[in-house]
């Protein structure tokens, strides 16, 4: 294992968003803090126990989104970018396997995605009432969502030629997914043919436990949950080094 190589990728992917954190930071978690906000607006018209459990139940849902969102972003953008402006060369050239590429790459948009939830849970929390059932839980979710949500990232840059595609990516897959895995509702409300097409969303999967660490309620079984979430971490992991060592529209 190179790791002073491997060290330098994650401080540079680290420094690459850390520089600009008015717009890679702040800005997420103000437009979280913007969500929470007209939520209560709506729901404390009319104050009532009734809408603040649903404020609490859509909190966690909002705080995930902005970590998927900004997880992938950070990913397939440092990719998409080196590949566009011709320097992806000097990142394949140091004497780094695909492995610690890999590992350099998500380890950068895992940071990016634990710091955004952290801190967004922290100001928003405290602010509706919400005392976090289980934080090892919570955290572990936001974990494990930056990681799972920086291998999509990467896929996407690699397969990536230009913006447009990605903007694409964004916006008709990781958005929709986001919205429509429980983050605003319970899929309980749903016919049962919805609901069965929901537990094979890997985005309602994360949703659902971060959830449950928050509130101690979730509407599918944790331990199934979080099963699959690791293999489908571990087959995403695996695809993305099979591209990293073929080279796939990085080499050619």
């Amino acid at each position: 294992m190179n790791h002073v190589g491997l060290f330098t990728l994650v401080e540079r992917e680290t420094k690459r968003f850390g520089s600009v954190w008015g717009q890679t930071v702040l800005a997420p978690i103000f437009s979280t803090c913007v969500f929470l906000i007209i939520f209560f607006l709506i729901f404390f018209e009319n104050e009532s126990i009734a809408n603040q459990g649903k404020l609490f139940f859509i909190a966690p849902g909002v705080i995930m989104m902005a970590v998927i969102q900004n997880a992938f972003a950070n990913t397939s953008f440092s990719i998409l970018i080196s590949k566009i402006q011709g320097n992806i060369v000097d990142t394949l050239m140091p004497p780094l396997s695909s492995f610690e590429l890999l590992l350099g790459f998500s380890i950068g948009g895992t940071i990016r995605g634990l710091i955004i939830g952290s801190l967004s849970a922290i100001l928003i929390f405290p602010l509706i009432g919400l005392r976090c059932e289980n934080i090892f839980l919570f955290i572990l979710y936001i974990l494990l969502a930056s990681f799972e949500l920086s291998l999509l990232g990467i896929m996407a840059g690699i397969f990536c030629e230009k913006f447009d595609h990605l903007n694409g990516i964004t916006n008709f897959i990781i958005t929709p997914l986001a919205f429509l895995s429980g983050t605003f509702y319970s899929i309980n409300v749903l016919p049962e043919y919805l609901q069965n097409l929901c537990y094979l969303n890997p985005v309602f999967w994360l949703i659902d436990g971060a959830r449950f660490g928050a509130l101690n309620f979730s509407d599918m079984n944790i331990f199934y949950g979080i099963m699959l979430t690791l293999v489908f971490i571990f087959l995403l992991f695996t695809a993305n080094w099979i591209l990293l060592f073929r080279g796939v529209r990085l080499k050619t």
